[in-house]
Formats: C-alpha cells, sequence, structure tokens
C-alpha cells in the first residue's frame, strides 16, 4: 500500500511540472487561470454573480442565519477552549476517554483507501464556508473583489478575497456576522450528516434492506487467517459453522465464544471456506479471523453495488467530522483564524481598548493548547493513521 502510494504521488508531482510548464506556454493566467508550483486557482466573474444572486433570494432567511451564526459562535469558541483544555489534562495522565488529536496529512496519517474521502469532505467544507463569507458579506454591502477555486497539490478548495480597508470600517455587528458566517455553515451542514448517520439505514431504502442480513468484509488483514482461506475484500459472510451470521455484533459474538486454533467454515456468496483462527492481538486468549466488518443490507434492485451503503456512511462520517472538527477549530482567537477576527470584532462591542495585546494573549493560548493536544497524542499514541 505504501509503495502504490508514493508511486501515485510521484505520477501526480509529474503532472504538476507538465501543467506548470503548460500553463507558462498558453499564457493561461489571462483568463484567470493561475498555476504555480503544486498550486492552481481560477477566478471568475461567474461565481460572483452566483453569490449575488443567492444573497438577494435569500436576504431575508440568510440575515437571520448569520445572525443567529454570530452569537452561536460565542458558544463555539468557548467550547473549543474549554475542550482543548480538558483533553489536555486527560491526555497528559493518559485516561481512556481523553480524544486523540491529529493533523490529516495525506500519505502520512491519511491512507491511500481514505484520501478519495477525505478530499470530498475538503471541497464540501471549503466550498460551504468560503460561499458563506462571501454571501455575508454582500448582505452588509461588501462586494467581494474576487471568488474563485483553488487547487494546493492534493487540496481542493475556495477563496473569497474581501477588501480589508472596506471590512475593518464596517461597525462590529457586521463583522461579527462576517467572520461567523464560515464555521456557522459548517456546523449546520456538520449536524445534517450526523442526523444522516444516526438514521442510518433509512437513507438507504428502497435501494437496499433496511435490516441487515450478513456481514460484508470491507477488508482483510495481510496474512491473517481469513486471507490466507481466500476471503477478499468485499465477499459477504452469512453463516459460520452452520450458524446464521447476521451482522459484525453476531460475528463478534460467536468469535467470543471460538478459541484460538480452532477450524471456522464460512460460508459467503462465494461458497464455503476453511478457516484457522489465530490469538487476538490484543488478548490472546480471544480468537481472530482478521476481517474488516460491516453489516450486509441486501440490494433491491438489480445492479445495485453491494458496497455502497459502507462507502455512503464513511462519507457521511468524515464529512461530519471534517466539518465540525474544522468550524470548530477555526473558531479558536488564534491568528491567522477567523476565530481572532472574530475576537475583535467582539471587543469592539464590548468597548475593550489594547485589543492588540489580548489577541496576541489569546493567541498564544490556544497556540499552546493545540501544540499540547498534538503532542500528548502522539506519545500517548503514536502516529494516528486513518
Amino acid at each position: 500500500m505504501e509503495l502504490d502510494l508514493s508511486q501515485a504521488l510521484a505520477a501526480y508531482s509529474a503532472g504538476w511540472v507538465a501543467l506548470f510548464a503548460l500553463a507558462r506556454a498558453l499564457k493561461l493566467k489571462e483568463r484567470g487561470i493561475s498555476v504555480g508550483p503544486f498550486y492552481l486557482s481560477y477566478r471568475t466573474k461567474a461565481f460572483n454573480r452566483a453569490l449575488e444572486i443567492l444573497s438577494e433570494r435569500g436576504a431575508r432567511f440568510l440575515r437571520a442565519f448569520f445572525s443567529a451564526g454570530a452569537a452561536i459562535a460565542i458558544g463555539l469558541m468557548a467550547f473549543i477552549i474549554y475542550h482543548l483544555a480538558i483533553n489536555a489534562g486527560l491526555l497528559a495522565s493518559r485516561a481512556e476517554r481523553a480524544d486523540r488529536i491529529a493533523i490529516l496529512v495525506p500519505g502520512i496519517t491519511v491512507g491511500l483507501e481514505s484520501l478519495p474521502y477525505l478530499l470530498m469532505a475538503i471541497a464540501v467544507l471549503v466550498v460551504t464556508h468560503e460561499a458563506s463569507h462571501g454571501v455575508a458579506s454582500l448582505l452588509e454591502g461588501l462586494k467581494p473583489k474576487s471568488v474563485g477555486a483553488f487547487l494546493a497539490y492534493l487540496i481542493p478548495g475556495a477563496f473569497v478575497e474581501l477588501d480589508e480597508k472596506q471590512l475593518n470600517g464596517l461597525g462590529w455587528r457586521p463583522r461579527l456576522r462576517i467572520f461567523a458566517a464560515g464555521s456557522s455553515a459548517n456546523v449546520c451542514l456538520a449536524l445534517v450528516f450526523l442526523a444522516l448517520i444516526s438514521s442510518f439505514p433509512a437513507p438507504i431504502h428502497p435501494v437496499y434492506s433496511t435490516e441487515p442480513s450478513g456481514v460484508l468484509i470491507t477488508g482483510v488483514v495481510e496474512g491473517g487467517p481469513a486471507a490466507e482461506a481466500g476471503i477478499r475484500g468485499w465477499d459477504v459472510i452469512f453463516a459460520i459453522n452452520g450458524t446464521r451470521i447476521c451482522d459484525p455484533y453476531s460475528l463478534r459474538s460467536y468469535l467470543s465464544t471460538a478459541r484460538p486454533g480452532s477450524a471456522l467454515v464460512a460460508s459467503t456468496d462465494r461458497g464455503d471456506f476453511l478457516i484457522l483462527t489465530r490469538p487476538h492481538p490484543l488478548n490472546s486468549s480471544r480468537a481472530t479471523m482478521g476481517v474488516y466488518p460491516f453489516p450486509f443490507f441486501e440490494p433491491r434492485i438489480p445492479f445495485a453495488p453491494k458496497g455502497l451503503p459502507y462507502w455512503l456512511l464513511t462519507a457521511e462520517n468524515w464529512l461530519f467530522t471534517v466539518l465540525s472538527s474544522v468550524a470548530l477549530i477555526n473558531m479558536l482567537p488564534l491568528y491567522p483564524l477567523d476565530g481572532d477576527k472574530y475576537l475583535d470584532a467582539l471587543l469592539d462591542a464590548l468597548g475593550i481598548k489594547g485589543k492588540k495585546g489580548i489577541r496576541i494573549m489569546a493567541s498564544a493560548v490556544c497556540a499552546g493548547l493545540l501544540l499540547a493536544n498534538l503532542a500528548l497524542s502522539y506519545i500517548n499514541f503514536g502516529l494516528l493513521r486513518f
């Protein structure tokens, strides 16, 4: 897997070099396309017009939404600071309930199999985030200087460039709404995906049955018992030694009664396979097959991929995680995040002097909390991989 990823990244990097040379030769910058070392951006007035139409047609609702977002942002800021402080203490004491904090880096902490989900989640994140900033600024009478999309090596995104002088000239109320717009939109969208996750498998009805009828193997441990027996990813196990297996829970229950080294006959959609179990790496008294199970939902219509429910739920989990996490982190009063600008407007609202010193202190504290969480997570759990 690592070799495949390194080869893919090498080929992708070579493509960037060719694209950079092509952009220079065709003078694409004159058409709004800028290409630098591993960076491409596209500016167009069509995006500006799309934001203007959105702000005009939904002005009443959007004003109410961004006003509510400006108030909610205070809670988001307080929550993320409190959570990072408490979690740092839990990590320092090696508490089991501590959250593991990591930076998602393609090829290092994010494997090739998870990369498409991450890129999709980032694309949704940045488009909704920047579009919200753009619409909020238009509602306050501030037109964006430019709107566009970019690709930074592997990471897709979007941008809305505002005139800083005009922005700073606005009152504290408009600035609170503008700076909170991105995170509030991301949080709302994250809640939508949380609702879809919580109601799963309802979203897949009527294409799939809503009651699992087996175990879908989404992957096998290389060199493990199942792999050596011939079980492959996307096989479906319906029974073990004649006992019906309806879902991952029933599979785990059956294995809890089996001893390491016992022989199991797995009945699958490709026939029967003899699996010799091994001791579980975390508990030598328990047996393991070396599979990654997921509930199998029977397709109701022909040609429906049996892996689609797994892909859909995985995508929803990534979208919820990325949207909620980045929205909260972005509200930290840490330069150059939106939270720092929001704090500046908030201090104006409170009539507090000496804003610069307060912002510097807030940035230092938040940077320390983030670094402490990252460092302690690495010390306790090593390099996390998703």
